[in-house]
């Protein structure tokens, strides 16, 4: 498995956020944010391709399991005290 990466997350997090709205602004909302670098500003970003695990991503489905992995987000649940398998956290 493989993922790609940003060589220069400042430099590209700014071209990106001014590409997403012109995209986004005109009107293209039928497109996810990381196609906007893939298919209609490729040749202005630096990519690469590193090797990757299994357990290098975690999936998330909801906030309730985001604020258990990252208790700062318990804030935002409607309990703010978090149960998991029995385990208050």
């Amino acid at each position: 498995m493989a993922v790609i990466f940003y060589q220069s997350l400042e430099e590209d997090g700014e071209k990106l956020q001014k590409h997403l709205e012109e995209e986004f602004g005109s009107g293209n909302r039928q497109i996810y944010w990381d196609d906007v670098v893939m298919f209609c500003h490729f040749s202005e970003y630096k990519l690469g391709i590193r090797e990757m695990k299994a357990d290098d991503v975690i999936e998330i489905d909801s906030l309730d399991e985001l604020a258990i992995i990252d208790p700062s987000y318990r804030k935002y649940t409607a309990n703010n005290t978090m149960e998991t398998e029995g385990v208050k956290i």
